[in-house]
């Protein structure tokens, strides 16, 4: 009997390109996760597109705006991943802290994508332009993107996959950004993909 595909979580917090790229790949027939549900902090996100366009349910969820302090967000972030029966959460430009709560209920089982070579140029603050920018300031030859584990600190964890791109003379950080995007777009799927398909070992 074939097993059950592992129910993935997006969330994100802006336009939604690499979202839309793990849908895509959750297409494919022989992919070991599908995506049932798109969350967000904002309310009118570009993911909440992407998520309508491939007809899969997006939850905006209000109190995720608030502090970390407040537990407010964290409760009524477990109670919709619950909800939806979710085994393993995909962050997609989603840019607050996940909570120690959220963590811990899902140890090991948060990925993130970052748009530089980690650990280089990660960190809190550090995250779309501005991490080009840094890049750029520093006249590094070469970039990259890089998938994580989610832990308690910003883009601290555990590095599952990188990919590196050369960085061309007189690149502009819109280039570099394009440049970026593309590598993380065939990244974050085909990471996200392997990572799922341990689970199966254990359901």
């Amino acid at each position: 009997m074939e097993k059950d595909r592992i129910r993935v979580a997006i969330m994100a917090s802006g336009f939604g390109s690499n979202a839309s790229a793990l849908i895509e790949f959750s297409k494919n027939t022989l992919c070991s996760y599908e995506i049932v549900v798109c969350i967000s902090n904002k309310e009118n996100p570009g993911v909440k597109r992407v998520a309508n366009k491939n007809a899969i349910p997006f939850e905006y969820c209000p109190a995720l705006q608030e502090t970390q302090e407040d537990n407010k967000g964290s409760i009524s972030l477990q109670l919709l991943l619950q909800a939806y029966k979710i085994d393993v959460i995909a962050l997609s430009g989603y840019l607050k802290l996940i909570s120690p709560e959220i963590i811990f209920m899902f140890q090991d089982r948060i990925l993130n994508i970052h748009p530089s070579l980690l650990p280089k140029y990660g960190g809190k603050g550090m995250y779309g332009i501005k991490v080009h920018n840094a890049v750029l300031q520093d006249s590094n030859k070469e970039t990259g993107a890089s998938v994580h584990l989610v832990n308690e600190k910003y883009d601290e964890g555990r590095i599952l996959g990188s990919s590196r791109i050369i960085i061309n003379e007189n690149c502009s950080v819109n280039e570099l950004n394009e440049k970026v995007k593309k590598v993380e777009n065939i990244l974050y799927p085909d990471i996200l993909n392997n990572y799922c398909k341990q689970f199966y070992s254990h359901s």
